[in-house]
């Protein structure tokens, strides 16, 4: 059985009718494209010649209020009505790039302005509320902490995050504990990032973070971030709460964050339980407790390394335990290595290379 041509379904007529009908459909929406793109560049060309134009009124009197040659009110009255979000947005510019005395300049001048920015952290179109509470986080902190802590549990995650950003910038033990209390819904960014962000405000965030890495009713993932922050930090009383992790609990990134940060902070007393992970059958772990050992390890523990070096399967952990080998004063064993005909001898080369070996 055959299905009928669409010649004999429509007749040569309809079908001429029908390929007209879809010729002036595509016409047409080619040419709504088209105005909708000559609207948009026009309307694009105008807001540029706007901000153009109050760029060259501000900049002068900005400059002289900046080294105090002019008093704030001498740029605020340039500052006309429907112009306030404009002119946060331009001090926003120059809050990432001064500090001290003049950054306070910048502060006083966004005051007057930052209550027209608080509606918008309320508006339902996530730009606004984004455009808003980087307005109130970078220029409006601590007076209008209120909102950007509000903003963590917003529904866009760019909108939390930027709060989250401008909470961490200004070291404060009230914004460290929301932030962290709601670390769980920012998981899905970069851990290096997170970690990064939570270590900002210095060693204050220490034992928040000690807190976070100990607590096992807090995610794997949270728990990876409090270690990666505290080895940022260099932070030695986190070592007996990492060994703990490291000893006892399962998820792989957790334990592998922990066994880092104990190369960083650890002590002789934690090398029972970084031996212990030279055992495991995952070689993200041999290769993380190899590097602890490099840091902790002591002259029984070369043979071990040694023997990782040489036999391990993974070519990671072996490159990882022939680094941790020249760290505990083993360059000798490395260098009979790179002698030899062992398949593993590119590796001592490309490992003494590394440690400045003639």
């Amino acid at each position: 059985m055959t299905f009928p041509s669409a010649v004999v379904l429509l007749g040569q007529d309809g079908l001429f009718l029908f390929l007209v009908v879809a010729i002036v459909f595509l016409t047409v929406t080619i040419f709504v494209f088209a105005i909708t793109s000559l609207i948009l560049r026009f309307r694009n060309a105008l807001r540029r010649k706007r901000w153009l134009r109050l760029e060259e009124k501000w900049e002068p009197v900005f400059m002289d209020v900046l080294v105090e040659a002019k008093p704030l009110e001498a740029l605020w009255d340039l500052v006309e009505t429907g112009e306030e979000l404009s002119f946060l947005t331009y001090l926003l510019r120059y809050s990432r790039l001064v500090k001290g005395r003049e950054r306070a300049v910048v502060d006083a001048l966004a005051c007057r302005y930052l209550d027209h920015a608080v509606p918008y952290s309320l508006s339902r179109m996530a730009e606004r509320r984004a455009r808003a509470i980087q307005m109130l986080g970078d220029l409006g902190i601590p007076q209008f902490s209120s909102p950007v802590i509000a903003a963590l549990d917003d529904p866009s995650p760019l909108v939390a995050m930027i709060a989250a950003s401008a909470l961490m910038a200004r070291p404060s033990e009230e914004f460290s504990t929301a932030v962290l209390a709601r670390l769980d819904r920012f998981t899905q960014w970069r851990p290096t990032y997170l970690a990064a962000l939570m270590a900002a405000p210095g060693p204050s965030a220490g034992p928040r973070l000690r807190e976070a890495l100990a607590d096992r009713t807090r995610s794997p993932a949270v728990r990876r971030v409090a270690a990666i922050a505290l080895t940022f930090l260099n932070d030695h009383l986190a070592a007996a709460p990492a060994c703990v992790v490291a000893s006892e609990e399962t998820d792989r990134d957790l334990v592998a964050s922990s066994l880092r940060l104990l190369a960083h902070v650890g002590h002789s007393e934690h090398l029972p339980v970084v031996r212990a992970r030279m055992d495991s059958p995952d070689e993200i772990l041999r290769g993380a407790a190899a590097r602890a050992l490099g840091s902790l390890g002591i002259e029984e523990d070369r043979e071990r390394l040694h023997r990782a070096a040489l036999d391990d399967p993974s070519k990671w952990v072996a490159l990882n335990a022939a680094r941790a080998l020249l760290n505990t004063q083993g360059r000798s064993l490395l260098e009979a290595l790179s002698d030899s005909d062992h398949s593993r001898s590119p590796l001592a080369v490309q490992v003494l290379t590394e440690g400045g070996a003639s």
